[in-house]
């Protein structure tokens, strides 16, 4: 149930008129539009719906032609056949006695039967493998494009989604509206199937069918209110089941912070409370689930019973002529009040796929995707120098991050960004890195605006460090080569795991050794260093390091320090670190200050300005190192 149900069912409003029938043709509109946007024309389904009317026909073919068979043998006799004209002509045409003429359309009439359920269960495949090959196309397109979109989103899209209903966007709804499409097609196969019955039944007898038509609906629909019932338990568990899994996976996801405060007990009370109310919810769907069935056949032999009393009554007024058929009238209407109950479930199906459909287009609309503008001039190589030129950029648009921002980065420099927490220096390189969309005329590669070249491209030639670690579940190799368009000698490897000293640890665990869940099975310090030996074997022209060895301990941040220091020779660097020992060898240092850029020089001369910002940071820092 949709959110607005729920509140109108809360609110206790009045039902708005046809309400479910908008909510069909909203489904059927929606579905239709998002199969024309993935190239699948929804007239394919045509073809297995022809099919399932043909099928439904020679179900009714089957069945009427068991009339005068039944007859037939409770007669010993199929004169009957004769008063038929066309059908008396044929029998004249047989050579042979009147019994074997008989037996002969007997077993015509048997061997018609078997013919008609055969064509009937071939054209039933039939229709199933077209609507299968029809659902799983449309899913694995579906599924492609949403993939595809999300790789075309800007990083200020991800920096505010939910990673778990992206998953669920992408996974689970692509399989779940295919899912229902074939309970449609399922469904429109027994629409077809209960108006041949229909069909068959008035010819047998219409005063019996009309008697059926006003009876079956009055039992049938009675069960709704069970029905309703469970609908009502259904929802409740469904509330509860999710919140017992949101706790579970907070605990779980957070297990260590259980653990430090030794809140297993309260966290296993609570768990036992959750797990009591799931049991109840189930039970109390079971009940009603399983007193389905039995009311269900109650309302059924009701039903019977009341078709039996009144066929007494017209065999009394009629004689036994019409017994046979109304043996057969037996079989179509048990086969067709199994099959009333399909129209609740086409609206079900075209409710159930109208949320999934409405989020799906939601992923489709350009509404807050942040997308990046890609341009068409290919960059080649780095020749001269980045230049900021009064770089302004906020993420909403009260808060300014940065304000008229200027700055040089010739070829060849390391120029080091500091400032406080918030200060932008991030923001500055993801905008150089086009994560996004920066302003028009802010930053120039070679005095040209980077919003002209290919992301691609412009990417290809930088190199990012950061201090958030970003490793794949995957191989320590897989995770060193990713995102490499070159073969990788092994003594290359080799070189670069040494300047990151790596090697030691390659030599214990391999380098095909898992990494694990976001690099699990490292130290911080380790999957900082599978970070830069990464970037490495990238051999950028432009290196950014985004406080690459906050993670890293004394000693190792010196080794990687010396090492960054080896391979940032001929390269262009712009680092951040909070440590402000670690940026003494810059060329330049860049300070900044609630966004805006407040001192810029080498390191020795900022540090002798004792009224700078500059050196307010150092004294800090060195009053917290000595404290420490």
């Amino acid at each position: 149930m949709t959110e607005s149900l729920i509140a109108e069912k809360n609110a206790g409003t009045k039902r708005e008129p046809f309400r479910n029938e908008r909510r069909v043709f909203h489904a059927l509109h929606g579905f239709y539009s998002v199969a024309e946007d993935f190239g699948i024309k929804p007239t394919v389904f045509l073809v297995p719906t022809a099919l399932s009317l043909l099928a439904a026909l020679a179900d009714g073919l089957s069945i009427g032609l068991l009339v005068p068979v039944v007859r037939g043998i409770f007669e010993k006799s199929f004169l009957f056949l004769e008063k038929i004209p066309w059908l008396l002509r044929l029998l004249e045409l047989v050579i042979g006695s009147p019994a074997e003429r008989y037996f002969l359309v007997f077993t015509c009439l048997i061997l018609l039967i078997f013919f008609a359920a055969v064509v009937k269960n071939a054209l039933t495949y039939a229709q199933s493998l077209l609507i299968f090959s029809h659902v799983r196309e449309f899913e694995n397109k579906l599924r492609k494009r949403i993939y595809e979109r999300y790789l075309s989103f800007g990083k200020m899209f991800f920096d505010r989604a939910n990673a778990g209903y992206l998953y669920q966007v992408l996974t689970v709804y692509p399989v779940h509206i295919a899912q229902e499409l074939k309970q449609l097609q399922a469904a429109i196969f027994q629409i077809f199937s209960l108006m041949v019955y229909f069909g068959v039944g008035f010819l047998i007898s219409w005063k019996l069918m009309l008697f059926a038509a006003l009876v079956f609906p009055i039992l049938h629909y009675s069960s709704q209110l069970l029905i309703k019932k469970i609908r009502a338990s259904s929802r409740s568990f469904a509330k509860i089941n999710n919140e017992m899994s949101a706790k579970i996976s907070n605990a779980l996801s957070c297990i260590m912070l259980v653990k430090t405060y030794a809140n297993e007990a309260r966290e296993q009370a609570w768990f036992n409370y959750a797990s009591d109310r799931v049991r109840n919810a189930k039970y109390s769907i079971d009940k009603k689930q399983y007193l389905l069935q039995p009311a269900q056949e109650i309302m059924g032999l009701c039903m019977m019973l009341c078709l039996v009393g009144f066929m007494a009554f017209l065999l009394r007024q009629e004689g036994t002529e019409g017994a046979a058929g109304y043996m057969v009238y037996f079989i179509v209407v048990r086969r067709a009040s199994g099959l009333f109950g399909v129209f609740n479930m086409i609206q079900s199906t075209l409710a159930g796929i109208w949320g999934p459909i409405c989020e799906i287009r939601g992923i489709f609309d350009n509404k807050e995707k942040f997308f990046v503008p890609d341009g068409t001039r290919i960059f080649e190589q780095f020749k001269n120098k980045i230049e900021f030129k009064r770089l302004s950029f906020n993420y909403m648009e009260d808060k300014p991050i940065l304000k008229d921002v200027s700055f040089v980065v010739r070829k060849g420099e390391t120029v080091a960004l500091v400032g406080a927490s918030g200060s932008g220096k991030t923001t500055i390189i993801n905008l150089l890195m086009r994560f996004y969309d920066g302003p028009s005329g802010a930053i120039f590669i070679d005095e040209i605006d980077i919003r002209e070249f290919s992301i691609r491209s412009l990417r290809s030639k930088i190199a990012l460090v950061s201090q958030d670690t970003y490793l794949l579940n995957a191989s320590l190799r897989t995770n060193l080569l990713y995102g490499l368009e070159r073969e990788v000698s092994a003594e290359e490897l080799d070189s670069v795991l040494e300047k990151a000293h790596l090697k030691q640890i390659v030599k214990l665990v391999g380098i095909e050794v898992p990494v694990g869940e976001r690099g699990v099975k490292f130290s911080g310090g380790e999957r900082q260093r599978i970070s830069i030996a990464r970037a490495l074997l990238k051999n950028p022209d432009i290196l950014l390091l985004d406080e690459a060895t906050s993670a890293l301990d004394t000693v190792t941040e010196g080794l990687i320090q010396g090492a960054l220091q080896e391979v940032s020779r001929g390269k262009t660097v712009i680092v951040i670190a909070h440590r402000l020992s670690t940026i003494q060898y810059a060329d330049r240092i860049v300070v900044l200050e609630k966004g805006c850029v407040v001192e810029e020089g080498r390191f020795e001369n900022l540090l002798g300005n004792k009224k700078g910002y500059f050196y307010s940071y150092w004294q800090r820092q060195k009053l917290k190192a000595e404290y420490d």
